[in-house]
């Protein structure tokens, strides 16, 4: 299941309407829609979270659990280039020392057991 399976699911079970979290949100509904939809592929972390904490949960509801498990280095990539687009879309160009500081550090955790 991934995040945007794991957002649905607590929308149903919170029983809001697109409109609804929109208007409780402030975000615009044809952004909701959009986002719930699929249709956004790397909506803003600030977005997602807004909606997430609109229907009552913290945002990691929607992360994806790793629970001691091995991961593979393709899955590690696709998390480092997710991790990339959130970042970018909150704070923009990042210079190269730092980013090659945030791999070092996002590797780490991937492949640790904790």
């Amino acid at each position: 299941m991934n995040w945007l399976d794991r957002l649905n699911q607590i929308k149903k079970i919170s029983g809001k309407t697109n409109e609804e979290i929109a208007n409780i949100s402030g975000i615009p509904k044809s952004t909701v829609d959009k986002l719930f939809s699929g249709q956004t592929k790397n909506p803003a972390y600030a977005t997602v979270q807004t909606i997430v904490n609109c229907l009552g949960y913290p945002v990691d509801a929607i992360s994806e659990p790793y629970e001691n498990e091995k991961v593979a280095p393709e899955e590690i990539e696709s998390d480092i280039n997710n991790m990339f687009d959130i970042l970018y879309n909150q704070y923009g160009e990042i210079p190269q020392a730092k980013l090659d500081l945030i791999v070092k550090i996002a590797k780490a955790i991937l492949e640790s057991d904790i």
